[in-house]
């Protein structure tokens, strides 16, 4: 878990472009640091930062991510936007913890894979990634967008060098940025729970039988064979 609070120059780093929202943060009235001056406006720094802290500790295989909030001003408003976005941060070896995993790297391929796993767990379908409305901080050539329609969800792809270099990031980098909230509003509902039956279940052969607790090794035996019948008649996964 990163800060709310960031360098305004960590942000002019992703090089967004000149009248970019991202650009024009919340700032801090008397701040602690000029590295907690203003509010963020995207998770990208914090998680580069992370990436740099443990790149000089020698931990070079990284996995990290953060669901939290952005903080987008509004003209004429007090108050920010406030946006939850979901980001993650890939580098290093592909199979890091294994014996015999070799020395692939993690690419292009791995975060998107990622993304597809985030997108299942909502149970969205028809998403699809193209080269459109891609962010300037990520390689043009090694990097989509995410669209469900024209609903614009998200960025994934590689840390262009120079935004790296900026950084003083040693290793490549790969990246998704997604927006939370709309995964949530077009995310589709299945239901965990079973339909109780239309017949009573006495009326179906079922009967409850009054047992004597046994003792020792066979109550285990009773109390997930009484788990089996609380189930059946209940009718709850």
């Amino acid at each position: 878990m990163n800060y709310s609070f960031i360098s305004l120059d960590s942000l002019q780093k992703l090089k967004f472009p000149q009248g970019d929202r991202r650009l024009n943060p919340v700032p801090i009235r008397n701040p602690l640091s000029e590295e907690q001056a203003v509010m963020r406006t995207s998770l990208v720094p914090g998680l580069l930062q992370t990436a740099r802290y443990n790149f000089d500790r020698r931990n070079d295989d990284l996995r990290v991510f953060e669901l939290s909030k952005v903080f987008l001003s509004l003209e004429g408003e007090v108050l920010p936007e406030e946006i939850h976005h979901v980001a993650g941060l890939l580098a290093g070896k592909r199979n890091p913890h294994t014996l015999y995993g070799g020395e692939d790297e993690v690419d292009y391929t791995d975060v998107k894979g990622v993304v597809e796993g985030i997108v299942e767990l909502f149970n969205i379908t028809g998403i699809r990634f193209t080269d459109e409305d891609l962010p300037p901080y990520l390689d043009r050539g090694c990097a989509s967008s995410v669209l469900l329609g024209d609903q614009h969800l998200g960025v994934l792809g590689r840390l262009n060098e120079e935004v790296r270099n900026a950084f003083e990031l040693k290793k490549p980098i790969y990246l998704f940025v997604l927006d939370f909230e709309q995964l949530y509003q077009v995310r589709t509902i299945q239901p965990f729970f079973r339909s109780l039956p239309k017949i009573p279940l006495r009326d179906a052969g079922h009967g409850y039988r009054r047992r004597r607790k046994p003792s020792g090794p066979a109550s285990a035996r009773f109390h997930m064979g009484a788990g089996r019948e609380s189930l059946g008649a209940g009718g709850y996964l």
